[in-house]
């Protein structure tokens, strides 16, 4: 499955790397809203050479919306998920499926995006991957990971499948705000952890990342709209670790998010720290911070 949104010729890149792997895939479904003509368009001309590539629609935005969508519109036991600015290895499809028919209890796996800029790679090797510290830091490094195949708390949208099974037992969280819905892959691997299910990453599955510029950030000229957007991530972050932490770590997460929190949800540490950098702005960002932090709690009391 392949979310896009306006970005017709890395989609056709990416296209043109699931037709040509080594596991053949059942299907390809691309999933555009109804009004994104440009990647409607690119996968008519597609679909007349392959009968492979199937067509998804979603009448709003919203990267989970289109991946519920999506799914429903899926027949596989396995679903693959990679961006329209993506291009997968040949052999990506190959070691997904390897690895699933080695454990059942494995819910997801994923692998490791290589960033490519001006035709290299950056390189940043990590052994640290897709955990979640016992007082609530999230370490990434999806696209840096090195060492061998082991058990995550995420995955990464980029370069990720499931078991069907798995999704539809857990959804995908409407709650979640946002055009972009940060943390949904945080969401939905933290949902799975706790039901028991296996998340393993191995950086040998491989997809080129080239971060093709969203359109939508592209418009996001006004400090109103970016607030909104820091301000919905913020609020999705604090709502999964409030729901994921219990007892003494939830009380500890929200200590450390309010006293020192990280770059992207600042506590009083970070603000401090910034603020020779960008001087107010960054307690602007302290105080749209510690109000998205309170109005999670607030949602995940109400669900409680």
């Amino acid at each position: 499955m392949v979310p896009s949104y306006q970005r017709p010729a890395t989609l056709r890149r990416c296209l043109d790397a699931l037709l040509d792997q080594l596991l053949a895939p059942l299907e390809i479904v691309i999933v555009a809203r109804i009004d994104d003509e440009p990647t409607q368009a690119t996968v008519a001309e597609i679909q007349r050479h392959s009968a492979l590539v199937r067509l998804a629609t979603v009448d709003r935005p919203g990267v989970v919306r289109a991946l519920a969508n999506g799914l429903r519109e899926t027949s596989g036991d396995l679903i693959a998920f990679t961006d329209d600015d993506a291009r997968p290895h040949r052999d990506w499809l190959a070691r997904l499926h390897a690895t699933f028919c080695g454990d059942s209890a494995i819910a997801g796996v994923g692998g490791r995006d290589l960033h490519v800029r001006a035709g290299s790679e950056s390189v940043v090797e990590k052994q640290k991957v897709g955990r979640l510290a016992w007082y609530g830091r999230v370490t990434g490094n999806h696209h840096s990971g090195v060492g061998p195949a082991r058990d995550v708390h995420v995955l990464k949208g980029v370069n990720c499948a499931y078991r069907r099974s798995v999704l539809e037992q857990v959804g995908y969280d409407n709650r979640l705000r946002g055009d972009n819905q940060h943390y949904h892959e945080l969401a939905l691997g933290l949902a799975i952890v706790r039901l028991g299910g296996r998340l393993v990453y191995d950086p040998a599955i491989r997809v080129d990342h080239e971060e093709a510029p969203r359109v939508n950030a592209t418009r996001m000229g006004t400090r109103g709209v970016q607030d909104a957007a820091f301000a919905d991530a913020v609020f999705n972050e604090a709502l999964t670790l409030t729901e994921h932490l219990n007892g003494a770590r939830g009380l500890t997460y929200r200590l450390w998010s309010a006293l020192v929190g990280h770059r992207d949800s600042p506590g009083l540490a970070q603000a401090v720290r910034f603020t020779p950098a960008v001087g107010r702005r960054s307690w602007r960002r302290w105080r749209i911070a510690k109000r998205a932090r309170v109005e999670a709690r607030r949602v995940a009391g109400a669900r409680s």
